[in-house]
């Protein structure tokens, strides 16, 4: 009997450890091929301890470790896409945690894009507000996909009439934030 409970104890802490186990922020990534434009994608790892950061694929991509306030530890690493040549390939981020050799890695797949959707819950936009958080897809030829929750700010390219009703097609509109007596400039039902 001593000896079931010593197994039932020993599988509730295994059970927690699974649970809190560390891990990166990306464990499979979609990046982008540009000819002009370097692609960055910042990997971190959720604890905060010393990692050795290193790539399968020199060639494809290159892991840049950031280092933070006098330190030789980084928990962060700076993936970006060297490659030129438009076709699919793949490669891994390794991340060795120093002291315990633990090992954690994130898939890299670098491929053209052929479309992207990007999805937001807000459906009134103000300039100078917080910015919104969206959730962007992309895809490749071959149907594979990444998708990544991320805040970014918003910048329109051309300024449609403020106060009008735009159509259900038309983008949100971004606007001034209206004065407190007023109602919301613009907004776009989804």
């Amino acid at each position: 009997m001593a000896a079931c409970d010593l197994y039932f104890v020993f599988l509730i802490f295994a059970a927690h450890k699974l649970t809190n186990a560390v891990k990166l922020n990306q464990p499979r990534v979609l990046l982008p091929i540009f000819n002009d434009k370097p692609v960055n994608l910042t990997l971190e790892v959720d604890e905060r301890n010393c990692y050795k950061w290193t790539s399968s694929r020199q060639d494809l991509i290159s892991v840049q470790p950031v280092y933070h306030v006098f330190s030789e530890c980084a928990y962060e690493a700076v993936v970006t896409v060297r490659t030129r040549e438009r076709r699919r390939n793949t490669a891994i981020v390794f991340a060795e945690e120093v002291q315990t050799g633990a090992m954690l890695r994130c898939d890299v797949i670098v491929d053209k894009i052929s479309s992207l959707n990007v999805r937001t819950a807000t459906r009134q936009l103000y300039l100078e507000e917080a910015p919104s958080t969206l959730r962007a897809t992309s895809s490749s030829p071959s149907r594979e996909s990444s998708s990544t929750g991320t805040s970014r700010s918003m910048t329109a390219r051309s300024r449609p009439q403020c106060g009008s009703s735009p159509s259900r097609k038309a983008p949100t509109t971004l606007c001034p934030p209206p004065s407190r007596s007023s109602k919301p400039l613009a907004s776009r039902a989804t």
